[in-house]
């Protein structure tokens, strides 16, 4: 079970980081809204 939350926690993170450098490339506000979820 704990192995599987990491696994998420890692996809969420992994997002996570995918969205901001999207964001930084194409939208500055969508990083604002990134900074949010974190």
């Amino acid at each position: 079970m704990r192995d599987e939350l990491m696994a998420i926690e890692r996809k969420l993170y992994n997002l996570y980081k995918l969205g901001e450098m999207f964001a930084n490339q194409e939208d500055p506000p969508l990083i604002d809204i990134f900074q949010l979820l974190a």
